[in-house]
């Protein structure tokens, strides 16, 4: 429709992709600015209100098991909640639905996947998927994106750490 997003912040706990996004984002002629954030800022909340964004972007520090950082992301999106931005975009996973067999290939998107008993880096994500609906006023507009394996320059998924290996 041609409007123009007047200010968008990167929030990226692995800080992997916020240079080229950021980067990417000023270079667009929908975003009249693109600043990245860290999700470490304690006064996080108010750059956010004194940014006056208009989206987020939010990627979630990953801890060692491949999970997101669950405490960090109730900080963010806490933090989302009282600047009151239209548009909160978020990086999740697509071990969202488990590794499993009888997976029949095309899984609905409509509804978040149920726990698994045993997957704890599904529940993980599922966990995080589920704090945004927690959090956020259902006047923000969320969207969740579930990419699957990304090769990431020192990322600690187990694709990145295989690709980048020394032979």
């Amino acid at each position: 429709n041609g409007k123009v997003m007047a200010n968008v912040v990167i929030i990226d706990g692995n800080n992997n992709i916020t240079k080229d996004l950021v980067d990417r984002l000023n270079e667009s002629p929908l975003v009249e600015s693109c600043q990245p954030v860290s999700a470490q800022n304690e006064a996080l909340s108010s750059v956010l209100v004194d940014s006056a964004i208009d989206a987020v972007v939010y990627s979630p520090q990953l801890q060692e098991s491949l999970v997101p950082n669950l405490a960090e992301a109730e900080t963010v999106f806490k933090a989302c909640a009282h600047a009151g931005p239209h548009k909160v975009i978020i990086l999740s996973n697509a071990a969202i639905y488990g590794a499993s067999p009888q997976n029949t290939g095309r899984i609905p998107e409509s509804q978040l996947p149920p726990r698994g008993q045993k997957n704890r880096i599904k529940n993980g994500w599922v966990e995080f998927e589920a704090l945004v609906g927690q959090i956020l006023p259902a006047t923000v507009k969320v969207t969740i994106l579930r990419p699957s394996a990304v090769l990431i320059p020192d990322g600690n998924d187990y694709f990145s750490r295989l690709f980048s290996k020394q032979s």
